[in-house]
């Protein structure tokens, strides 16, 4: 995981303990009461270092595990769910894209895309009449579409890279910091760590040197979103 990536979890933590000691009785109806909600987020992604296990000869050993990825990129999402008290069931689905420059040593031109569809529950933690601290799980399919265009500046027609689509059962932890404008306005800042259980074909290609790598999905999201409560 990247430093910012524990950092951010280490702060959300220490703002759980603290909003742990607050009293409820202090607490506005704005925090306790119940709502539909809809929910729109987008931020950064960030994949780190990927173990990919990989069988062919393109990196001329016969197969075995390399690393892969380590890049930025961007992601959107659009929930539905139910505001209970402190309790927050909802549904999600998320787009998520990150380039993919270097597997193996070498630099590749590439990229992955994402879908993520699945639900979400999450446990709200009030520290004063607006401010608001949660933590979440979320379980769900995950569809992924890796596309190469080949080594990055470099003539290897003997490569042949291939687009494929993958899905697999993920997971996310979540992490976050609410405010409420408003009655009917939500604002907030949260990660997210969104993984896969079973590993998904990131890499494949054809010809000569017919090569497919598998690796876990692993990206780390920072994201502002906004709320409206019906």
């Amino acid at each position: 995981m990247s430093i910012i990536g524990k950092y951010f979890i280490l702060g959300s933590l220490l703002t759980i303990v603290v909003a742990s000691t607050a009293t409820y009785a202090n607490n506005s109806m704005q925090l306790s009461s119940e709502n539909w909600y809809v929910t729109a987020s987008g931020g950064w992604a960030y994949i780190q270092d990927e173990s990919v296990g990989y069988t062919s000869s393109l990196f001329h050993d016969g197969g075995g595990e390399t690393t892969g990825f380590q890049t930025w990129g961007w992601n959107v999402g659009l929930s539905v769910g139910k505001k209970m008290d402190i309790f927050r069931p909802e549904f999600q689905i998320s787009y998520l894209n990150n380039n993919i420059n270097n597997i193996h040593n070498e630099s590749w031109e590439g990229s992955q895309n994402a879908i993520w569809y699945g639900v979400n529950g999450f446990y709200d933690i009030p520290i004063n009449n607006n401010l608001f601290s949660y933590i979440g799980a979320g379980l769900g399919g995950l569809t992924a579409t890796t596309d190469y265009n080949g080594f990055a500046g470099i003539d290897t027609p003997y490569i042949q890279p291939e687009s494929h689509t993958s899905t697999v059962v993920s997971y996310q932890m979540i992490f976050g910091l609410g405010y409420q404008i408003m009655p009917s306005i939500r604002l907030s800042m949260e990660y997210r760590r969104l993984a896969s259980m079973t590993r998904l074909t990131v890499l494949k290609t054809s010809g000569s040197t017919a090569t497919t790598g598998k690796a876990y999905y692993n990206n780390n999201l920072f994201n502002l979103a906004v709320s409206y409560l019906f």
